[in-house]
């Protein structure tokens, strides 16, 4: 395991900037369902033929799609929340090198360094 080279400053903005994100993730999600639900209620008799059922059944789809991905996303930063609790923020669960600021700038809930998650990519 190494140290980490992030600053406790680094580690201060990742925290805040992870809650935040885990805050507006929270309200998309539950704005999506709210939305979905009423897509439903009004869909309800409203759809007059095949066409409109299949459009309806797409439209049901890619938001479900949508909240699906919210909600990994939500994991991902929870995730990430834990790995600050636990001392081990920016460290890669595969190597357990430092991620680095720069990696974790672009995507604060990283959990791997990029040369591993390139191989996990290529898999």
């Amino acid at each position: 395991m190494s140290a980490s080279p992030l600053t406790e400053a680094q580690v201060a903005e990742f925290a805040a900037r992870l809650e935040r994100e885990l805050d507006a993730l929270g309200g998309e999600i539950a704005s999506e369902r709210e939305e979905a639900r009423e897509a439903v209620e009004s869909r309800q008799g409203a759809v007059q033929d095949r066409g409109e059922e299949s459009v309806a059944g797409s439209m049901a789809a890619v938001d479900r799609a949508l909240l699906r991905q919210h909600e990994s996303e939500r994991r991902e930063v929870q995730a990430a929340l834990s790995r600050l609790a636990d001392g081990v923020y920016g460290e890669c669960v595969d190597c357990a090198e430092p991620i680095g600021y720069e990696r974790l700038s672009v995507a604060p809930a990283a959990r791997r360094c990029r040369r591993c998650q390139e191989q996990v990519e290529r898999r």
